[in-house]
């Protein structure tokens, strides 16, 4: 039986709160003195150790430093490259190759017999950038070269499941930095959510594929450990990247054949929370015991407010409640009240169409207008058969 636990998404050098670099970096020290608590065989960051492409020199630092410590615990280290970690262009410099000490460093599709108990088999999957896979010609769409990649993984993966089948009935854990879709062909509403990620970059792989042919899927690159085969990152990048955080522990059984896994929580990272509430009075504001208002204070937090009817809520007013409810206080903005608008079901009455032009009524039925607004439609239709008459 071997034991290995998988972090992902450190982002070295990505502290945008105002904590110290130790206390963002306070997750790795956990990492650290659990593996040497409970004597893992291999310990892996699944992507994205770094935040930077071209770390600094603090950073590189930084990163060493946690690889050296959790060499100390025995265990096999490893880093799969992730986005933040490597360049687009095939044959660019890894940010990986700064990493001292007998790291493996994983910058291609690889796999591995878990060492040293050969329980298992790892397979690899750093970040798939589409020019890695496919030859970017002239005349090929993003989404052309984007499928083509798809499916030259899948072959690459399948080639490599079929040789580690044909040597043996253990355990395949595949450890990547990747995209996936859950349905069963790219959907938006079945995908993670990841700003920016699908701007004709990501690759994005089927779950249901992967997981019917791996005994366990862990990835790094969605911050969000609530989405299926995703571990999370260590520490939230913004107020909106909320939600637990914690790493894997992985036993692997050779002889039943089955990787359990137990989600292990991060003490140490920040809680974090932007309020975005509508008030006219400090009484309007969450009040302890709220859905919106936890018990205890969080680490960090941000108050916006849009003032409603006629305010009596002051900055001063709004700044006290803040601290009572963050550690650190991360600005207060009051936005000033807008008009109240009304919307009412127009009859042809009510306004003259005649000057309405012929697009209005195209971009009305677009906006798929509810039956209140009928009258205007049916309007805007006789107008246009006179017109054509």
């Amino acid at each position: 039986m071997s034991e290995m636990i998988i972090m992902a998404d450190t982002h070295i050098g990505n502290n945008r709160w105002p904590v110290s670099r130790d206390r963002y970096n306070a997750p790795l020290e956990e990492f650290i003195e659990y593996a040497r608590e409970h004597e893992v065989d291999m310990a892996i960051v699944a992507g994205d150790l770094y935040h930077r492409r071209n770390p600094s020199t603090q950073d590189v630092f930084e990163a060493n430093k946690f690889m050296l410590d959790l060499e100390t615990s025995n265990a096999v280290v490893r880093v799969v490259a992730g986005n933040h970690d490597t360049f687009s262009t095939p044959g660019s410099p890894s940010a990986l190759w700064y990493l001292a000490g007998d790291v493996g460093q994983v910058n291609g599709v690889s796999e591995e017999v878990l060492a040293p108990l050969d329980d298992a088999n790892i397979v690899y999957l750093p970040w798939p950038h589409y020019q890695w896979w496919t030859d970017v010609s002239p005349g090929k769409s993003i989404d052309d070269l984007l499928f083509e990649a798809e499916q030259k993984i899948y072959t690459a993966l399948e080639d490599m499941l079929k040789g580690l089948r044909n040597e043996n009935g253990r355990p395949t854990i595949l450890v990547g930095h990747a995209h996936v879709y859950y349905g069963d062909s790219f959907d938006p509403e079945h995908t993670p959510e990841s700003p920016r990620l699908l701007a004709g970059r990501d690759v994005l792989l089927s779950y249901k594929w992967l997981d019917e042919r791996f005994d366990l899927v862990a990835l790094g690159h969605i911050h969000d450990a609530s989405a299926k085969g995703y571990i999370g990152s260590t520490q939230p990048t913004d107020f909106a990247d909320v939600g637990p955080k914690g790493f894997w522990h992985v036993t692997v059984d050779e002889g039943h054949g089955f990787a359990e896994v137990k989600v292990v929580p991060f003490e140490s990272s920040l809680k974090v929370k932007h309020w975005q509430i509508r008030a006219a009075t400090v009484a309007d504001l969450p009040k302890e015991g709220d859905v919106d208002c936890p018990v205890n204070p969080v680490d960090i937090g941000r108050l916006t407010v849009q003032l409603m009817g006629n305010p009596t809520l002051s900055i001063a007013q709004a700044q006290a409640w803040l601290a009572e409810h963050a550690v650190i206080p991360h600005g207060v903005s009051l936005l000033p009240p807008t008009r109240e608008r009304r919307t009412d079901a127009l009859g042809a009455a009510d306004v003259d169409l005649s000057s309405i032009p012929d697009a209005l009524g195209i971009w009305l039925q677009s906006k798929e207008l509810s039956a209140q607004s009928e009258p205007v439609m049916q309007e805007l239709a006789a107008l246009k058969e006179a017109q054509q008459t």
